[in-house]
């Protein structure tokens, strides 16, 4: 039985672009294990307007990660999991520096969003 309880409200869209979202944690925990924060703003055209990107670097060990074989095998191929510990900053530094960048470009509550797999985690 599903317990998640599921919430839509109804937003007026703007008439000019799109907040697309892209949150790489691995599988492991969305409150605390971010890897990748990325954002892009589009025109309804998908013509690029603005965008953020930013490394988290893991908390814990690399050897301590549990990640699934396929995913860290990926990750590992792709660079992603050695960039997070070589150039990584910390969560707060991420957060704080997505909150800066998300002022210049005025992003409000009613921006459309779009995304891969989504899930609310209220932290």
């Amino acid at each position: 039985m599903n317990t998640m309880k599921t919430e839509v409200n109804k937003i007026s869209l703007p008439e000019d672009r799109l907040v697309c979202i892209d949150v790489e944690n691995c599988g492991l925990d969305p409150r605390s294990d971010l890897l990748e924060i990325g954002v892009m703003i589009v025109d309804l055209d998908f013509n690029v307007e603005a965008t953020f990107h930013s490394l988290i670097r893991p908390y814990l060990p690399r050897e301590s990660l549990d990640i699934e074989p396929f995913v860290k095998n990926m990750h590992t191929k792709n660079d992603l999991l050695t960039d997070a510990y070589e150039s990584g900053s910390s969560l707060a530094l991420g957060a704080a520096r997505f909150l800066k960048w998300a002022k210049t470009v005025e992003l409000y509550g009613n921006d459309p969003m779009a995304g891969g797999q989504w899930t609310y985690v209220n932290i």
